[in-house]
């Protein structure tokens, strides 16, 4: 895992935990944290989404993420 995801990891944790009340660690926090990394993921994606080359778009995106 790269450092970027690690800091969106963050975030989302963060965010996950300022906004449930009850069960930081049960089901309601889990959903909040998925819902909120996967929208800071696609967020961070769509900042590469330039007109251009489709392909170097996917090796750009892969290389900030640090997926092979």
């Amino acid at each position: 895992m790269n450092q970027r995801i690690r800091e969106l990891v963050g975030r989302a944790e963060a965010y996950a935990y300022e906004h449930e009340e009850h069960w930081h660690d049960g089901p309601d926090w889990q959903e909040l944290f998925n819902k909120k990394f996967a929208e800071l993921i696609v967020r961070e994606c769509l900042s590469y989404a330039k007109d251009g080359d489709i392909d170097f778009m996917k090796f750009m995106i892969k290389q900030h993420f640090g997926v092979e």
